[in-house]
């Protein structure tokens, strides 16, 4: 990393400054200071390594792009370099040479404002990249070059994120809660815009995908995260990483309780690490429905402080079970997805450790946001809607973990024969049930006939699995510790079977 770079001798003397490419800010001019990130002799590196050889450049543009550069030449004749090859074989990019780079250049208009004749005369004439390729170590380092390049100007991204969160913070007319939210929103672009993930081979996934099950065979494993149901994992598979599962059901059906019920037989592996974003709950709330499953205690007697002594006993018992969790919870209201990220980041870094599920509850009461940064009216909430649900998406292949999200229905299904909900019962299911990787449904009959034979049924419906089979799990409820569970868990401490 260097101060900011001299002008070379290769320069015209007495030629004024030249000034920047139109619609591309140069970094100079954002800061007063007298260092900015940069790095010239990996700028000229780079584009020395693909003059000498311009197969090099399949490797340099994993990492970089014109934008990427400090000196605006250095980006025209990046940019001239990726109309040249970027769409060339190896074969063609051969015939690309310096002759065929300097006529590009000298056939491109200057940018506006200067006083150079054309590109090649703006960027220092021919002269100047016969000094690339004199001055190039290698160029099989070319990768090496380019990731100095992509540091230097990953710095400078940040500088500038610095400055806008500045801006937001002394700008009182917008929320205190959008400006975190917008905040963490340029951070996050701002540090996901260097991360370019590139093509590979067919034969370097293949590799991947086989050291992949061997070790899944040798250790007895799957490959998805176990949700401690047997019956819906034999269809699920377990919750696959990158995953986006939606869970629905209508109002009573113990959408919430599910996947609580969940998340605790997930954080019983001391290993495992939740995430859970609760807009209907309190983090209290949450945390007495965990006591009441892993204990034999009604949720209704904590709520009353009706507790006998047995009773309290289970309860502090069960108290220290559930505070070992890894199990983090946030109940923020009118939350973002931004918000959402920016809070799974913060758990990621403060523990180095990836998280293992999400759990949103519920994806309705997120809020979105528009260009402008403010949140969006009632008036455009199908583009709301599809906004947030690619944000949930993205954010499943970010931490490469399942995320969870609850969502309400949009009918009343109570008036159909068969009342178990199908894909176009979820509320704006067009794009939700797009974008999810699996949609289930919590379904329990007794909701509709009191005299049901088995009233602690229920059933979880897998109406989409983008990578499997669908079908029913069935499993059992418990209303009044909200407790899901498998079937053969008859255990009557805590479950009254005496009805069925």
């Amino acid at each position: 990393m260097t101060s900011r770079p001299t002008r070379s001798k290769s320069s015209r003397p007495g030629k004024p400054a030249a000034k920047p490419l139109p619609q591309q800010a140069d970094p100079v001019s954002l800061w007063n200071t007298g260092q900015v990130p940069s790095s010239e002799p990996a700028e000229r590196a780079v584009i020395g390594a693909v003059l000498c050889n311009p197969a090099a450049y399949a490797d340099a543009s994993r990492y970089i792009s014109a934008a990427d550069f400090f000196l605006i030449r250095h980006r025209l004749i990046w940019q001239v370099l990726t109309e040249l090859l970027a769409s060339k074989s190896a074969v063609e990019a051969a015939k690309i040479d310096y002759l065929v780079v300097t006529e590009t250049l000298r056939a491109k208009p200057a940018p506006e404002g200067t006083e150079a004749k054309n590109a090649l005369d703006y960027v220092g004439g021919a002269a100047y990249l016969t000094m690339f390729i004199n001055e190039t170590p290698s160029s099989n380092n070319s990768e090496i070059y380019a990731q100095l390049v992509e540091r230097t100007a990953a710095r400078r991204r940040l500088m500038n994120t610095a400055d806008t969160i500045r801006s937001l913070a002394l700008n009182e007319s917008i929320p205190l809660e959008d400006v975190v939210s917008q905040s963490y929103s340029a951070l996050t672009s701002s540090m996901d815009a260097g991360t370019k993930q590139g093509s590979e081979p067919i034969t370097a996934i293949a590799g991947r995908l086989v050291a992949k099950i061997e070790t899944m065979i040798e250790q007895g494993l799957s490959s998805g995260l176990d949700t401690g149901f047997r019956a819906l994992d034999d269809i699920l598979c377990g919750l696959q990483p990158g995953d986006l599962c939606y869970l629905g059901g209508a109002p009573g059906m113990g959408k919430t309780a599910f996947a609580l019920s969940l998340t605790a037989n997930v954080c019983r592996d001391p290993n495992k690490r939740v995430g859970m974003f609760s807009m209907e709950m309190s983090a209290e709330q949450v945390m007495q429905r965990l006591i009441a499953m892993q204990s034999n205690i009604p949720v209704q007697a904590m709520r009353r402080g009706t507790l006998s002594r047995s009773q309290w006993q289970d309860f502090l018992a069960a108290t220290a079970t559930v505070s070992k969790y890894n199990l983090y919870v946030d109940q923020s209201t009118s939350i973002t997805p931004e918000w959402i990220q920016g809070e799974c980041r913060k758990l990621v870094r403060s523990s180095g450790k990836p998280l293992d599920l999400i759990v949103v509850d519920y994806i309705q009461l997120l809020a979105g946001e528009d260009e402008q940064g403010g949140r969006r009216g009632e008036q455009n909430r199908n583009a709301e809607v599809t906004k947030i649900s690619r944000a949930m998406k993205d954010m499943a292949r970010t931490f490469n973990c399942p995320i969870i999200a609850i969502s309400s229905l949009n009918k009343d299904v109570s008036k159909r024969k068969d009342k178990r909900p199908v894909l176009d019962d979820l509320r704006e299911s067009g794009q939700l049930a797009f974008d999810a990787d699996q949609v289930l449904f919590a379904y329990r009959h007794v909701i509709y006939d009191e005299k049901y034979l088995n009233p602690y049924e229920g059933e979880i419906i897998v109406r989409k699995n983008r990578n499997g089979g669908t079908g029913i799990a069935t499993l059992y409820f418990e209303p009044s510790r909200t407790l899901w569970m498998n079937t053969d868990e008859r255990n009557s401490r805590y479950l009254d079977l005496s009805r069925i």
